[in-house]
Order: C-alpha cells, then sequence, then structure tokens
C-alpha cells in the first residue's frame, strides 16, 4: 500500500512542476548571426536609425530589417520590428509592447495594423536618456509583448558599444530632425 501511495505523491509533485497544457508564445532568441548597423548615409534615412538589417535582404537599397530603432523629433524612440503571424492557429494581441534588456524595460501601447497574413505594430517609447542608454548598452535587447498566454518577444545581442555610443550622441543632438 505504501509504494501506490508514494507514487501518486511523486506524480501529484511532477504535476504541480509542469507547464500548463495550453500553448504559451515564449520569447525566442533570433537565429544566426547578428549584424546592426547605424545608416547615416542612406537616403531612406532622415533621423538617427540603428537596424538589424534581414538576413539575404536588399538592405540598404530598402529598409528591410527585422528591427529599427528611430529617434524622433520629439525626443521619442520608435520601435519598428513586432510582428505577430496570423494565418495558422489562435493568438492574443498584445495591449502593452516594450523594449527591456533583461535588467529595465520600457514599455509603451502598440497600435497593430493587419497585412492580412500578419499583424505589424506600430510602437512609440518614451525612454529618459539614462533608460535608453541602459537599453542599448546591456548584453542584449529584448523586443517584447506580455500576453496572457505568455511573453512574446525576440531577443537580440546589444548592439556594438560604437554603433550605440554614436546613436546615443546623434539623438541626444536632435541630428537628421
Amino acid at each position: 500500500m505504501r509504494i501506490p501511495a508514494l507514487a501518486l505523491c511523486a506524480v501529484a509533485a511532477l504535476a504541480a512542476c509542469s507547464p500548463p497544457p495550453e500553448a504559451v508564445i515564449g520569447p525566442t532568441e533570433v537565429e544566426g548571426s547578428v549584424e546592426w548597423d547605424y545608416p547615416r548615409t542612406v537616403d531612406w534615412v532622415n533621423r538617427p536609425m540603428l537596424v538589424v538589417p534581414r538576413p539575404g535582404g536588399i538592405y540598404p537599397q530598402v529598409p528591410d530589417v527585422r528591427l529599427a530603432l528611430t529617434c524622433t523629433a520629439d525626443g521619442r524612440l520608435d520601435v519598428d520590428g513586432l510582428r505577430i503571424v496570423t494565418d495558422v492557429g489562435s493568438y492574443e494581441i498584445p495591449e502593452a509592447a516594450g523594449l527591456s534588456n533583461g535588467v529595465l524595460a520600457v514599455i509603451g501601447e502598440p497600435v497593430w495594423q493587419s497585412t492580412g497574413y500578419e499583424l505589424q505594430a506600430e510602437l512609440v517609447l518614451s525612454p529618459t536618456p539614462d533608460q535608453l542608454r541602459n537599453l542599448l548598452t546591456g548584453d542584449k535587447l529584448i523586443l517584447t509583448a506580455p500576453t496572457p498566454e505568455g511573453d512574446y518577444g525576440t531577443t537580440y545581442p546589444a548592439p556594438p558599444r560604437a554603433l550605440a555610443e554614436a546613436f546615443l550622441r546623434d539623438c541626444a543632438a536632435g541630428q537628421g530632425r
């Protein structure tokens, strides 16, 4: 009699540690190499912009990028790169999204637009200069969107310090605005 009771306790303990049975959208790491760029001489760039080009794309002729961070004239930060594929399965539209480095997070309210097969977010954040510096000079940069099912997001390695510093300097100086 003791063995079944002990086995039942072990099963109960394992069940308590198991993830819930429903699908959870989890954070992902960017696969392959990630090359950051700070395009200052490309004709489609008119404000300080830090980008992760899409591999195999036609960047820099066009803004074919995975992630783009752009300083706005009013000191805010435009973030482009948050997309949710909508042609398979069910999904929850995140009501908030932002950037994080694993320690600090700056969150805003995305405006979603449908392209038919995916939702793309227009996201404008208002980090302080110190927050932006901390985000860009950490070990990683996470584009995140928390949902009731879990956090949706993509983790990128932080941009090289020289690119981050040039971007921060130009944002603070208001160049290209």
